[in-house]
């Protein structure tokens, strides 16, 4: 049994998601730039691109998600709203998700928008709990639900920032490229069918064949 009751605050780190999400669709892992192997054992002395997890799988490195590469987290994008629920039941997991990449990286404007004095009571505590001081500025929010992104503010000069959740950086947010936000072949496109280094393959379960296995009819 564990010894130590894990912190109960809103300072969540990567970690507390991976224990999950390092499953089934390999977010986490994918989202630090690990793709799982088929090797059961493997010397990561020897081997620098490889790692070994706590269970015995084996990843190898393929590139880390740029949001990582800026030291941000899970919850810089996926707030209370997400992880904790917003009260409704959904049939599927990813319509729980309400963030989107134009909810940040926008066209011309930012789509949506918040003030201080619009927060709902959730994001105001960890408005509180973050001690945060752009009570004069306005924020973003999520275009599906209306939820406030409170670690981010718009300045006077309408340059849009993230206040960074894991060291407090101000990350300056870009716009959307030119050729997204204008070129109507790619409006049925997601973000992700090119802003992707790799995807992870689902081996082992979903692309194995013997023969000598009894076959669905």
């Amino acid at each position: 049994m564990p010894k130590v009751h894990p912190s109960v605050d809103i300072f969540v780190k990567n970690e507390h998601c991976y224990g999950c999400h390092s499953r089934s669709s390999r977010i986490s892992t994918s989202y630090e730039g690990w793709h799982e192997t088929l090797l059961e054992t493997i010397d990561t002395t020897r081997n620098k691109d490889f790692k070994i997890n706590e269970d015995k799988r084996v990843y190898t490195y393929k590139g880390e998600d740029v949001h990582h590469n800026k030291g941000m987290l899970c919850i810089d994008c996926h707030t209370s709203h997400e992880v904790m629920g917003d009260g409704k039941k959904y049939l599927h997991q990813e319509d729980a998700v309400k963030i989107q990449c134009s909810d940040c990286h926008f066209k011309d404007e930012p789509v949506t928008t918040i003030t201080y004095k619009e927060l709902d009571a959730e994001s105001l505590l960890v408005w509180l709990h973050r001690k945060y001081e752009h009570n004069d500025k306005k924020m973003l929010a999520k275009q599906k639900d209306k939820a406030p992104l409170v670690n981010t503010l718009i300045n006077d000069k309408g340059e849009v920032f993230l206040i960074s959740k894991n060291n407090g950086k101000l990350l300056p947010i870009k716009p959307q490229p030119e050729i997204c936000a204008r070129d109507k072949v790619h409006e049925d496109v997601s973000c992700a069918s090119c802003h992707t280094q790799w995807a992870p393959k689902c081996i082992g379960c979903h692309n194995t064949f013997d023969k000598k296995e009894p076959q669905w009819v």
